[in-house]
C-alpha cells in the first residue's frame, strides 16, 4: 500500500528534524527512579486536559499552566477523534479520505506542537496509535474505516483475511 510506504519514513523525517541538535532524554544512569536530561536528573510530571494536545487551539495556554505549576512532560497520542480534530489524510470528498495523501493542516498542527513543547521545555512522550480511534463511535469516521476511504473496500479486506492461512 502506497501510505504504508510513506508514512515511516516520513515520520522518521519529521522526528529527527525536530531532535538534530538537541540533547535526547534518557534513563538516569546515577538513579534508575529519574531520567536525564541536559546532563541534569529530572523527575517527569505532566498532564493536559486532552491526550491529543497537538490538536488543541489553546497550545500555549496548556503549556504555561503546565510549566507554571512545575510540570515538564506531556503524553501525546495522534488521536483525532474528538469535534474538530483533523484526521492525517486528506478529505477528497464529505466522509470519503484517500490514504495516499496527507491533510496538511493536522501535519502542520503537530510541528508546531514540536515546536512549542521544545520552546517550553516539555518532554513529549508520543503514542502513534490511539486505540479509541479504532472501534466503537470513532471506528464510524476512522479513514481506515473502508467505507471511509477511496482505497479499499470492506469486501477486498474480508477477501483477503478469507484468504489467510491459519
Amino acid at each position: 500500500m502506497k501510505f504504508l510506504d510513506l508514512a515511516l519514513p516520513l515520520f522518521l523525517m519529521m522526528w529527527s528534524f525536530h531532535l538534530e541538535g538537541q540533547v535526547r532524554i534518557s534513563p538516569s544512569e546515577t538513579n534508575l527512579s529519574y531520567w536525564s536530561l541536559n546532563g541534569k536528573d529530572i523527575v517527569l510530571l505532566g498532564g493536559s486536559d486532552e491526550d491529543n494536545l497537538f490538536q488543541v487551539e489553546d497550545l500555549d495556554d496548556q503549556l504555561k499552566l503546565l510549566t507554571e505549576a512545575g510540570g515538564n512532560y506531556v503524553r501525546n497520542t495522534m488521536s483525532s477523534r474528538d469535534e474538530g480534530n483533523r484526521w492525517p489524510f486528506l478529505q477528497v470528498e464529505q466522509n470519503k479520505f484517500d490514504l495516499n495523501q496527507f491533510d496538511s493542516e493536522y501535519w502542520e498542527r503537530f510541528e508546531k506542537f514540536l515546536e512549542r513543547t521544545a520552546q517550553y521545555g516539555v518532554v513529549v512522550q508520543l503514542e502513534i496509535w490511539a486505540t479509541f480511534d479504532f472501534y466503537r463511535d470513532p471506528w464510524n469516521l476512522n479513514p481506515f474505516n473502508p467505507v471511509n476511504n477511496i482505497n479499499y473496500s470492506g469486501k477486498a479486506v474480508t477477501r483477503q483475511l478469507i484468504n489467510i492461512k491459519y
